[in-house]
């Protein structure tokens, strides 16, 4: 009979086999796949080629878009993405560096011409 009760008994965990458990199935809850990033704005996971790469340089420490090793921030090619991150100082904030006046309006550049570019392909569509 003492044996038959023994076995009823959970077998005790200590606190850092169960903290070690619940942090290892909190892990697969949030896995992205490879390939995409995520946007320091708004949160979205998108695909890596969706999204703007800018970059601060590794030598120099300068800052750039898509090109160059380094620390990358991504950031989602809409008008709310690219206002927030300017107005909330998120690049500066993900890059750990200041990002100048210049990158941001690169950006919306960018952004205008890439929505002119839409418009226009829009209108052709419509046309024909």
């Amino acid at each position: 009979m003492v044996r038959q009760q023994k076995l009823l008994i959970p077998q005790m965990m200590s606190w850092r086999q169960t903290s070690h458990q619940r942090r290892n199935e909190l892990s697969f809850t949030n896995v992205m796949k490879p390939n995409h990033r995520r946007c320091v704005s708004c949160r979205a996971i998108a695909p890596k080629p969706n999204l703007w790469r800018v970059v601060r340089q590794h030598d120099t420490g300068t800052v750039q878009l898509d090109q160059g090793l380094g620390r990358s921030a991504y950031l989602c090619p809409t008008t709310s993405c690219l206002s927030m991150a300017q107005k909330k100082n998120r690049l500066s904030k993900a890059l750990r560096v200041s990002v100048s006046e210049t990158i941001y309006q690169q950006l919306w550049q960018r952004l205008q011409s890439s929505s002119s570019l839409e418009t226009g392909s829009n209108r052709s569509m419509t046309q024909s």
